[in-house]
């Protein structure tokens, strides 16, 4: 049986840039997860998936884990660009670790995204 062409299933990948890191330096990521493989590919799926985010208008978008932050934040800027009102959506970030708490802030301030930190237990 000849297999059916699933090319058009198949969307293209979206490259989405990481938000703003440079005012984190090697002694922040000494205590704090530092983006990687996964981060960007989290990035260019939400960016892929945008037209369904901006019809759906969540109300809520929270980080578990939010590490530096560049998750976020990088939401943020997709919404932005999409045409979300930045009121629209309660971006929220928790980690564990201070540390992570205190570069997620910094990172959403960074990047002029309104995103509530939060210490979780």
């Amino acid at each position: 049986m000849p297999l059916k062409d699933v090319t058009p299933l198949i969307k293209p990948a979206v490259r989405c840039a990481l938000p703003d890191l440079s005012h984190l330096h090697c002694e922040d990521f000494e205590a704090v997860y530092e983006p990687s493989d996964d981060t960007f590919l989290l990035l260019d799926a939400l960016a892929s998936d945008v037209a369904c985010l901006r019809g759906q208008l969540p109300g809520v978008c929270l980080e578990l884990g939010s590490g530096s932050g560049a998750v976020i934040t990088g939401l943020s800027q997709i919404l932005s660009r999409a045409g979300v009102p930045g009121s629209a959506a309660a971006l929220m970030a928790t980690d564990l670790n201070p540390a992570a708490n205190a570069a997620s802030a910094r990172t959403a301030a960074a990047n002029g995204a309104s995103v509530q930190v939060r210490a979780s237990d």
